[in-house]
């Protein structure tokens, strides 16, 4: 196939799994004319039989159809693997003992799976496990077999049928359910005379949309564990989901065995179907929270004056089993989206058996007031809360319509995360004019489902214009502003000075710890950031995740000024102070509504673009002294320059990894929680903030591997660039100057951060 050909192909592909807009689809097929390189998947024919996706190996598009007995497992995602799947249309059914689908044994550690795939659904597509002639104790593989160690997470808009058996016994009365040990999706059989190895055991089951009908064996549930295998984690967050178990199973949840997996289900799910045998419908987890539960008690949710379309957050950050299975389903456990009020300005919902609950929105009312979140200590149905504001102070309260114990509290909540779909719309064009010229292309083999990547790094000199001695500098007052002068780099007013120079990397702190290094620029580098493409979100509906911290935008149009407001800002306060500082270290705790710049935290990552933007700027957003937001594209390449530099060994930085980072390929020591830890080559592991000594440079940690990092460079209307390679990814293809596109609205990447920049603004004048 031709190449052109192919890449519109791959474009179609991407459309018909809501992974760009329209917009980004015609700027990527552009680009692809023009001869830019676009990462895209692998197609295999399941018809060609069992195929192993081995680790690193990039991302695949499954199609075709497949029915044959006697070759063992068909698809094997192999231990280590990190990436997206998509099933198009694809039928795999075997009629022995072997798996259609299959995660390889990953380790025990549910909590922390060393294998993660992102299975997207196109189309029809099915698996089925075993034969209407076997036995529950020869059975062993689930059609969709998730073992431990490994997480599967299902998305798209097409349909999954995931069943057990292939046929009906007549004669039988389990001929619902087939005769197999296993579940339909999850662990596979552990049990009976004959008993397989701790690799049946499960691992974690996302469900986030698509159509699923699963249908587990005689002793499997639907979706959960097989028999005696029932470690599984099964986590379902929307999507319309069917799922069938055994006569010795649940329909969600629990096998014929231990109950140690955890279950949680919350809106938008949409579960129309769940039977099961003794275990019933749902539940003989754990640990189970089941938000739809028709049994558990209805309650209204309401704006005080009656705002349509406003989303309404829970705060599952005080439920530890909530909000870690949140967490590993990559959703902020502070500000989960139940749904939207309706026409009236009302949601209506059940709630799950946990007390208090924090409910809130991020709506405002007609005077401009963000509405205030309340605590519920205590549900009875039929109630309803309202969500008001006091008109004369501002400040929220809530009330409850009957005799409900409810009061309000600060508002806890944090960035916004969302689910909103992408809605394609005219790409807006940038600011200024600029290249034509197609970017240098190397590919991307971090996993990150829909992505295409670049090797971005600068090679002009970035160096001060000026030298100055490594000793550290003396300081000067400097009384028209906040700050003072510490030599030639200028201390904001709320900071001090900690450690190093200009030359080698000058560390300020702040009042609560947080760390930046300064980085000097370049005349070319603000001319590059004056001439920098400027991109903004393609409908008015994703504002609403700006609004929240502190955009007065409300149209893309006022994002646009917004944005370029900020950098006219930006590049005042360069021309005048010669340089900017970013964060030492990569962005923490991200769980929270304020983030940090601090050493040894774990909270790094599983952020979306949107959220990364509110937290950079809410950071720092009553600071008279300074601004704050991610890093632009001519920061990160001045960046990078400099330290190419400044350090003679380190001359191409930006484009070498090895022995420069955490990544994949890479064995290095680190420290976690005061121990020494060894990350050995080919395996994957995130790290604290900070913890590795030999990523340091110029007194700055991680720039290359840990975790990507979002920017504020944009491809098309719906990508927005990250860089410096993740922990996933190998060293011989990306480093500190590599970037990679990825969907900005709605995902929130394990292997994705960002870094903080802070500009002076004492003084500058714009305009």
């Amino acid at each position: 196939m031709k190449k052109k050909a192919f890449v519109i192909l791959a474009l179609v592909l991407m459309l018909s799994v809501g992974l760009i807009g329209a917009a980004a689809a015609t700027e990527l097929a552009e680009a692809a004319a023009d001869g830019a390189s676009l990462a895209l998947f692998t197609t295999y024919d399941v018809g060609n039989g069992p195929f192993i996706i081995q680790a690193g190996s990039g991302d695949y598009r499954l199609t075709g159809s497949y029915t044959g007995t006697g070759v063992g497992n068909i698809i094997t995602v192999a231990s280590g693997y990190t990436g997206t799947v998509i099933l198009d249309n694809a039928d795999i059914r075997t009629e022995d003992d072997a798996a259609p689908f299959i995660l390889a044994y990953g380790g025990a550690d549910n909590g922390d799976p060393a294998t993660k795939v992102e299975l997207v659904l196109v189309g029809e597509n099915s698996l089925y496990s075993g034969t209407a002639l076997g036995r529950w104790d020869q059975l062993g593989y689930a059609a969709l077999d998730v073992t431990a160690g490994t997480q599967v997470t299902i998305s798209g808009s097409g349909t999954l049928n995931a069943i057990t058996h292939m046929g009906v016994i007549s004669s039988s009365s389990y001929s619902d359910y087939g005769y197999s040990g296993a579940a339909g999706i999850g662990a596979g059989y552990n049990g009976g005379p004959n008993p397989r190895s701790t690799e049946q055991f499960g691992g974690n089951v996302i469900i986030k949309s698509g159509i699923i009908n699963a249908q587990g064996g005689d002793h499997g549930a639907g979706i959960g564990g097989g028999w005696s295998a029932n470690s599984t984690n099964v986590i379902i967050l929307g999507g319309t989901v069917k799922a069938v178990g055994g006569i010795h199973a649940a329909g969600i949840g629990k096998g014929c065995g231990p109950a140690t997996g955890s279950l949680l289900i919350l809106p938008p799910a949409n579960i129309v179907d769940s039977s099961g045998g003794f275990f019933g419908a749902v539940g003989e987890m754990q640990e189970v929270f089941y938000w739809g539960d028709p049994a558990l008690p209805a309650i209204d949710l309401t704006t005080s004056d009656l705002l349509v379309d406003a989303n309404i957050y829970a705060d599952f950050g005080n439920y530890p089993v909530i909000a870690e299975l949140l967490q590993l389903a990559g959703v902020d456990p502070g500000k989960y989206l139940l749904g939207k009020t309706d026409g009236d300005g009302v949601f209506s919902t059940t709630t799950v058996s946990v007390s208090p609950i924090v409910f809130f929105t991020d709506a405002v009312n007609s005077s401009g007031q963000t509405y205030f979140p309340f605590v519920v200590e205590k549900i009875n149905a039929p109630e309803s809360f309202v969500l008001q504001v006091d008109p004369d102070s501002g400040t929220g309260s809530s009330s409850s319509e009957t005799s409900s114990e409810a009061e309000s509290s600060e508002d806890t909540s944090s960035a916004d995360s969302s689910s909103e779909d992408d809605a394609s719309s005219e790409d807006n064009s940038s600011l200024e004019e600029t290249s034509d010229a197609p970017p240098e292309s190397s590919e991307d083999t971090s996993g990150q489902g829909s992505s295409s990547s670049e090797d971005g790094a600068s090679s002009e000199d970035n160096s001060s214009s000026e030298e100055t001695s490594d000793a550290p500098p003396e300081s000067s007052e400097d009384t028209s502003g906040g700050g003072h002068y510490e030599g030639d780099v200028y201390i904001p007013g709320g900071f001090e000075y900690v450690e190093g120079s200009l030359n080698n990397g000058l560390v300020i702190q702040d009042e609560t710890g947080n760390q930046f290094v300064w980085i000097p620029v370049t005349e070319q580098d603000i001319v590059s950031l004056i001439k920098e493409d400027v991109k903004v979100i393609e409908s008015d509906s994703k504002l609403t995740n700006l609004v929240t911290a502190g955009s007065g935008a409300d149209t893309p149009e006022g994002f646009l000024r917004e944005l370029k407001a900020e950098r006219d800002e930006l590049v005042a306060s360069l021309k005048k102070y010669g340089g900017f500082y970013i964060g030492r270290y990569e962005t923490g705790d991200l769980n929270k509504a304020v983030p940090v710049v601090k050493k040894d935290n774990n909270y790094i990552s599983l952020v979306s673009w949107y959220a990364s933007y509110n937290k950079s700027h809410a950071i720092y957003a009553q600071n008279p002294f300074v601004g704050s937001g991610l890093l632009w594209a001519s920061q990160w390449d001045a960046m990078v320059n400099w330290l190419e530099s400044t350090i003679p060994e380190n001359a191409n930085y930006g484009t070498v990894g090895v022995g420069r980072g955490n990544f994949q390929s890479e064995a290095f020591e680190y420290i976690k929680n005061g121990v020494t830890q060894v990350k050995k080559a080919g395996g994957v592991a995130k790290i604290p903030t900070g913890s590795y000594d030999s990523a340091v440079l110029n007194n700055i940690y991680d720039i290359s591997g840990n975790v990507w990092e979002w920017t504020m460079e944009a491809r098309g209307a719906n990508f927005r660039i990250n860089r410096g390679g993740g922990y996933n990814t190998n060293a011989l293809n990306i480093a500190a100057g590599s970037k990679s596109a990825f969907v900005a609205d709605n995902s929130q990447p394990d292997n994705i951060g960002f870094r903080i920049q802070i500009y002076i603004k004492d003084g500058i004048v714009v305009g």
